[in-house]
């Protein structure tokens, strides 16, 4: 998205710097202004020499060679003289390499998030002996929570969930950011075919690790047959976290099965509710995000 800048002046020229708000450090940003990088003075500020003030300025932030969208501009003022002062937000959707599908009202994870996704975020080098490209497992709900809160702010955008006393997480529902689906909305993409017991398939194994071929192990996410909604292993391998409680707050909904389940158990219409406050080796979590402000 293109966000051009005025610069309203009597003047011929001035120093332009323009505010980035909450921008991860990371040199791989690099803020242009009119097709020429900008000098970073941090990691949330940038400056321009000598800009016209008679021109259209169009200011676009960069991630490698993905494109990120700026937005809510204000001028905030003059730093000294000859120098302009203009704050933006940001976001861009997919920066970390999470591949989602839209689905509906939803972009949907095309898998369970993974080891090495995992690491990258949390900055982690623990082996798993499964490999990186297994879905990440033993994590209670409330981890799962904490760590789409983290990939929201990576990515600019706004998380979903807050911790205003310690005890009670609130769910802020007009979020862009990443967050679990919840129980009614993971049964939507489960399968195009809700007719189907497993994701669009007559047979478990075919779409996803259960007991009858998994040999008991987690397994590298899409590599059997995906859903409708070309999403993978929402049948097997692990079980996916929702965010609904059933009834008790202590308690939540899992969905789709694991590696140690068997063909009934692993049946789409199957949601079983396990404490919250556990993880297990065969539980991981998938991520959604609304559709909508900075949705692709």
């Amino acid at each position: 998205m293109r966000w051009l800048l005025f610069l309203l002046s009597i003047g011929c020229t001035r120093d332009v710097v323009v505010g980035v708000e909450n921008l991860p450090a990371e040199e791989s940003f690099v803020l242009t202004m009119n097709g020429i990088p900008m000098v970073a003075r941090n990691s949330n500020v940038w400056m321009s020499s000598k800009a016209s003030m008679r021109e259209e300025h169009v200011l676009k932030l960069w991630y490698g060679e993905r494109e990120c969208t700026l937005s809510k501009a204000q001028v905030t003022g003059e730093l000294g003289f000859g120098e302009f002062i203009h704050q933006t937000d940001w976001s861009c959707p997919g920066l970390l390499g999470y591949t989602m599908h839209p689905i509906g009202d939803l972009m949907v994870g095309e898998s369970e998030i993974t080891v090495g996704l995992w690491q990258q975020i949390k900055g982690e080098d623990q082996e798993d002996i499964c490999g990186s490209k297994c879905p990440k497992s033993n994590l209670n709900w409330a981890q799962t929570l904490e760590f789409a809160n983290q990939m929201s702010i990576l990515e600019g955008l706004t998380q979903c969930y807050h911790n205003s006393n310690g005890k009670t997480i609130e769910f802020k529902k007009d979020c862009d950011g990443y967050r679990l689906p919840t129980d009614e909305e993971w049964i939507g993409f489960s399968s195009k075919d809700a007719k189907m017991p497993y994701a669009d398939s007559e047979s478990a194994p075919t779409v996803g690790w259960v007991k009858e071929n998994s040999d008991l192990l987690r397994h590298p996410v899409c590599i059997l047959e995906r859903n409708g909604y070309e999403l993978c292993d929402v049948t097997g391998n692990v079980w996916e976290w929702c965010w609904d409680t059933p009834e008790r707050a202590e308690i939540r909904r899992v969905r789709g099965g694991g590696f140690t389940s068997t063909l009934e158990v692993a049946r789409l219409d199957n949601g079983v509710d396990f404490p919250a406050h556990l993880g297990a080796e065969h539980i991981g979590f998938r991520l959604v995000r609304s559709r909508g402000a900075g949705a692709e």
